[in-house]
């Protein structure tokens, strides 16, 4: 199945939900990365609520994003990259060339390669905050799709056996359509949230998961490099 750049999201969450398998230690990852984003959006929005409370839910997305952009690749790398290595293995793709610690460790590269991107959002979400309050949420929605889309991008690169510097070059390469992906997400994102929590929970595989399945039929390290497929 050829699974396009705005059909993955959709195409991750389908592959996700039927695939129990993958449950467990994804789920354990989105246990860490939800207890780390509600404490990063809790706090600020708690101590802002005495002024208004349309400002402590600004306040509480941006630091959420910046929990976003800092910690919770961390339990991505961590939790996720075992999940899609044995569904790489049951693929019979090969393995990965490098481990969780090592693909954890060359992440660094591709943060700071990326870095941009880090702090455009954040500084743009400041500025809806100050001057355009009423932009603060699809602009939040957005930068976390986006944020969340080349941190996934990196997640299955790495799974895939890539390099970190050939992985900043994917990641540029490609960069039109880890934005489709990220537009995509976005929509997934508002469709879930008429399922409160459960449909946050359904949202943060869905865009690792699709982005693996778009770089499955990428059949040998060269197309996945360059991204034809």
């Amino acid at each position: 199945m050829n699974v396009t750049p705005w059909a993955a999201p959709f195409a991750g969450l389908i592959y996700f939900l039927s695939r129990p398998r993958m449950w467990g230690q994804l789920l354990l990852g989105l246990f860490f990365s939800g207890v780390s984003l509600v404490g990063a959006f809790v706090i600020p929005a708690f101590f802002m609520t005495q002024r208004n409370w349309f400002y402590a839910i600004g306040w509480g997305l941006f630091a959420a994003l910046l929990d976003l952009i800092v910690i919770v690749p961390f339990f991505l790398n961590l939790f996720f990259y075992r999940a899609l290595v044995n569904e790489q293995k049951r693929d019979g793709l090969g393995t990965p060339g490098e481990g969780v610690l090592k693909s954890m460790l060359s992440s660094f590269l591709v943060f700071f390669k990326t870095l941009r991107w880090r702090i455009l959002w954040p500084l743009l979400m400041l500025t809806c905050l100050f001057f355009a309050p009423p932009f603060v949420f699809p602009v939040s929605l957005l930068a976390a799709s986006h944020l969340f889309a080349i941190e996934s991008a990196d997640l299955v690169l790495a799974v895939r056996g890539i390099p970190a510097k050939e992985r900043v070059q994917w990641i540029e390469g490609n960069s039109w359509d880890l934005w489709r992906i990220a537009f995509s997400a976005s929509a997934l994102a508002f469709l879930l949230s008429f399922f409160v929590i459960l449909g946050w929970l359904l949202w943060f595989p869905a865009i690792p998961v699709g982005l693996y399945c778009y770089t499955k039929n990428m059949q040998n390290q060269h197309n996945v490099r360059y991204g034809r497929n």
